[in-house]
């Protein structure tokens, strides 16, 4: 079996893993055991149409009736182990979860001469 380096995740690393039901989940790494991680803030990726005959993704609570904190998902759960999460999802999701909104290359390219 390959086992890319480059994409493992650490800890603290906004991360997305795939649960045998389908559903697609993005959180903050927070701890890794032999059998579970724990993930920080975990949003469920959703399909959501932005205009007619175009769809966006969508974050929405991994539990709706309840405070999300940090979760804990078992291995055995899951149909893809956590990856690193793509840069623009990552940057959405910090900015979903906390407000803060993180600038990008392309924005940085307007201040070099």
């Amino acid at each position: 079996m390959l086992i890319e380096k480059r994409n493992s995740p650490e800890l603290n690393d906004i991360v997305t893993l795939k649960l045998v039901s389908g559903e697609e989940i993005v959180g903050k790494l927070v701890e890794k055991t032999v059998d579970s991680v724990f993930l920080a803030k975990p949003v469920v990726i959703v399909m959501q149409p932005v205009a007619p005959k175009q769809m966006g993704l969508a974050f929405h609570p991994v539990l709706g009736s309840v405070e999300t904190g940090t979760i804990q998902f078992s291995l055995a759960g899951m149909a893809i182990r956590p990856l690193k999460t793509g840069e623009d999802v990552s940057r959405n999701y910090i900015q979903a979860t906390t407000g803060l909104v993180t600038a990008n290359a392309d924005d940085l390219a307007i201040l070099t001469p």
